[in-house]
């Protein structure tokens, strides 16, 4: 049985095989590492949702943030990860974690998001460390770097959602303004004048907006002279 990376496990396509056969829909998480191998590729052909790991476009970063085994190397992922993509006829997700003064400069984000926008999944997660990590110095990057790389994923015409470790209950407009600038900033950042809207059809006024600043439970970022609000996540979560 694979520890953690289910293209280990010698019995994945008979487990694919039988929970199918039970008509249970498969969601497979994938680091992308095997997908070099065409016996893996054929497996995960029959699972319904599959998410590749994609946390950058650049061989000196991937070796230092993923730490591969010598038996693994870059040439060989991107073609794995490539192949497969043109190949699937599921639903494919990317995910891509960024990490603090690794892969979140503007160059590695532009690399990691072109790379990306290659595969073309439906959904292109953008994600921060959220739980204690195998290294203590790795932290997450600061809010208006994860702004950055959800514009530099959205000019590559990608489907983002983020995941900072918050869980909101819906995206819509419930009448709730305070739970629904929580959930939406935690999956997107919201734009100024939308979040005008948004207070509007909840019939809320900006103290709503004043409230969750001063409680730094969102914040405010600049992003190419527009105001963006972003759910801020904080440090002791991360660390729970």
């Amino acid at each position: 049985m694979a520890n953690g990376e289910p293209t280990l496990d010698i019995n994945l396509g008979k487990s694919i095989e039988k929970l199918k056969s039970l008509d249970i829909p498969i969601a497979v998480i994938t680091n992308a590492s095997m997908l070099h191998s065409s016996m893996v590729r054929d497996k995960l052909q029959f699972a319904n949702w599959v998410s590749v790991k994609i946390d950058t476009g650049d061989e000196a970063i991937w070796r230092k943030l993923n730490r591969p085994t010598t038996a693994l190397n870059f040439d060989m992922y991107l073609a794995g990860l490539l192949e497969f993509s043109q190949v699937y006829k599921g639903k494919l997700t990317s995910e891509t974690i960024l990490v603090k003064g690794i892969n979140d400069t503007t160059d590695a984000l532009q690399k990691t998001a072109g790379l990306v926008s290659m595969v073309n999944p439906a959904i292109a997660n953008i994600s921060i460390p959220t739980r204690p990590p195998a290294i203590n110095t790795v932290t997450p990057p600061d809010e208006n770097v994860i702004t950055e790389a959800y514009h530099i994923f959205s000019e590559n015409m990608l489907n983002i959602e983020l995941t900072l470790g918050f869980e909101g209950t819906g995206n819509g407009f419930t009448g709730n303004a305070t739970e629904d600038i929580l959930n939406i900033c935690a999956v997107h950042p919201i734009r100024e004048d939308t979040m005008h809207e948004l207070l509007r059809k909840n019939k809320a006024d900006f103290a709503v907006l004043k409230d969750l600043l001063n409680k730094e439970l969102i914040q405010k970022i600049i992003y190419k002279s527009s105001t963006f609000y972003l759910r801020k996540f904080q440090k002791k979560e991360i660390e729970k």
